[in-house]
């Protein structure tokens, strides 16, 4: 026999249900995704399929999400809608610190040009 067979919980748990858990009922309310609260009647969420498209890089129609995931591994890409604006405005700003020369790594390289200049 192995491990598993060893770590039966039997019927301690439904016994001690109250004892653990107390007398609280299961959470149904939660958050949608309109940010209103709501019952949660079956917890199962579905999502819609794509409206079809013509992929700009082969020109294939992609008509569901599994064609959709497929091309972009295939070709190596990511849908901007994966991105948050928050996502955008960190690289932007990564992008505007690194045209100053602002980054730490810009600070030793300067250091390190200034050396090797020093050094001949």
């Amino acid at each position: 026999m192995g491990k598993g067979s060893k770590r039966r919980l039997g019927n301690n748990y439904e016994k001690n249900f109250e004892k653990i858990f107390g007398d609280k009922k299961a959470v149904t309310s939660s958050k949608r995704f309109d940010g209103q609260s709501g019952e949660s009647k079956s917890g199962v969420y579905i999502v819609s399929d794509i409206e079809p498209f013509k992929s700009p890089i082969t020109g294939e129609l992609i008509t569901t999400r599994s064609q959709l995931r497929q091309h972009h591994k295939d070709h190596g890409t990511t849908d901007v809608r994966d991105y948050s604006p928050e996502y955008f405005s960190k690289k932007q700003n990564e992008r505007a610190q690194a045209i100053r020369g602002q980054r730490p790594s810009d600070r030793k390289d300067r250091i390190d040009m200034l050396r090797e200049q020093f050094n001949r």
